[in-house]
């Protein structure tokens, strides 16, 4: 089956409001155990036998640093009294190198912890099937699944990275499938089932790696709505780094009608540092003349009559 390239899928994407329910302040997610794990043996091996992941090897197979922070030194002390006191419980994923040692594709962290524990053995799954791009893929995929409250930045850069390498990992196919739309996979729609995600959200966090550095931190530190930050995405460059050091020190945070006028002057191809700064002072502008206004009607007042005063101001 064809896949969709991703650009396709992510470019001309609107953000509806139906879709509000999406971005809540909460991102913690459930951890999801794949089924295609239970189909291989866990056994014990020993901790001084494995070797860690590098994310050198990483960036070399992907082209982007990995998008993972490290664990803080509260979840590393979290997770080694977790293993300190109920062993590890989730078997971590390997597979073979030179010199009989093993590589540890998903469970780092949880390898640490064990070893700080004293601990000599560790359960583990041995994958001998696994070249360096599922490699690459096993450890986003761990990682979206088991880690709670991961940054919008390091679900973005995740999704977008497994969504290349499954792209890239594309095999032929008979010509009657792909000429048939029924056929073509939709790479977004499978990424989010994985992780329990719908298609648009993984859609909309894809978008997000579209937006310059300090607009997407802006985003992590919710100094920038989710939705905003999406909406911006399909701003020309130039033009975010505009809105972040010059609109935002002066006006603030910028609210949704706001993005929506910009990403409009974009689209008319009129958008200019000129016509930006002109939405947000007519909006500052808008917001200084409101007045509040209290009236006091006589009980005798009916609703009609009340409803033609109120519309004669």
């Amino acid at each position: 089956m064809r896949r969709r390239a991703i650009v396709d899928q992510v470019q001309n994407l609107s953000l509806l409001e139906e879709d509000s329910d999406f971005f809540s302040d909460g991102i913690e997610e459930k951890a999801v155990k794949r089924k295609e794990e239970s189909s291989y043996p866990c056994v014990l091996l020993p901790t001084d036998c494995l070797e860690e992941y590098q994310d050198d090897n990483f960036e070399k197979i992907t082209g982007r640093p990995q998008p993972f922070l490290p664990y803080s030194e509260e979840d590393m002390d979290r997770m080694v009294e977790s293993v300190r006191e109920h062993g590890v419980l989730e078997p971590i994923t390997v597979r073979p190198t030179k010199g009989k040692k093993y590589q540890i594709l998903a469970g780092r962290n949880r390898y640490r912890a064990s070893v700080i524990c004293g601990r000599k053995e560790i359960p583990s799954i041995i994958r001998e099937d696994i070249d360096d791009q599922q490699a690459a893929l096993i450890m986003l995929d761990t990682n979206l699944r088991q880690r709670r409250n991961l940054s919008y930045s390091e679900r973005a850069y995740a999704y977008r990275m497994k969504l290349e390498l499954t792209s890239s990992q594309g095999k032929r196919n008979d010509l009657s499938d792909a000429d048939d739309p029924s056929m073509r996979k939709d790479s977004l729609a499978e990424a989010g089932k994985e992780n329990k995600e719908s298609r648009r959200m993984v859609a909309y966090l894809i978008r997000l790696t579209y937006l310059i550095k300090p607009l997407l931190e802006a985003v992590d530190q919710r100094t920038l709505s989710f939705r905003v930050g999406v909406k911006l995405s399909y701003i020309p460059e130039e033009l975010q780094a505009f809105l972040f050091y010059q609109i935002m020190p002066q006006y603030g945070k910028i609210k949704m009608k706001q993005a929506d006028a910009v990403k409009k002057l974009v689209e008319e191809g009129t958008a200019s540092q000129k016509t930006i700064q002109r939405v947000f002072y007519e909006a500052a502008m808008d917001k200084q003349n409101i007045r509040k206004m209290t009236i006091q009607l006589p009980d005798t007042l009916s609703y009609e009559e009340a409803q033609r005063l109120f519309q004669s101001f």
